[in-house]
């Protein structure tokens, strides 16, 4: 598939990106993925989402296991995608069905504010 960078139309390959955060206490947190980047340098990235949809809550939300035990819950009603946690941590607290969706949740991610941070 060829895809093109939206802002200066040259071809996009598969590369990784990062993001740098600074935490409330003045660490850095580094955020290494998977990307299509432009070739040309401008900037631009999409991150490269590979996840499997485990189980779901209501109509609207799903467990998604990345890899090894890391697991995302993603809310298509409010659109959050929350930040990662173990998969069993968040199977142990309950309430989570087999899917029955056959929503296309990779489509609908693209619409999705990522949360970095949970304020309690």
């Amino acid at each position: 598939m060829d895809k093109k960078c939206p802002d200066c139309q040259v071809d996009l390959f598969e590369d990784y990106s990062e993001e740098v955060f600074e935490q409330e206490d003045g660490s850095m947190m580094l955020d290494t993925f998977p990307a299509w980047v432009c070739m040309n340098h401008c900037g631009y990235y999409e991150r490269i989402e590979t996840f499997e949809v485990i189980a779901q809550r209501d109509d609207d939300c799903f467990l998604l296991l990345y890899e090894g035990e890391e697991a995302r819950i993603l809310d298509l009603r409010d659109r959050i995608l929350f930040p990662p946690m173990n998969v069993h941590a968040i199977l142990s607290k309950g309430y989570w069905e087999d899917v029955r969706s056959n929503r296309d949740i990779g489509e609908e991610m693209k619409n999705i504010k990522r949360i970095k941070e949970w304020n309690r």
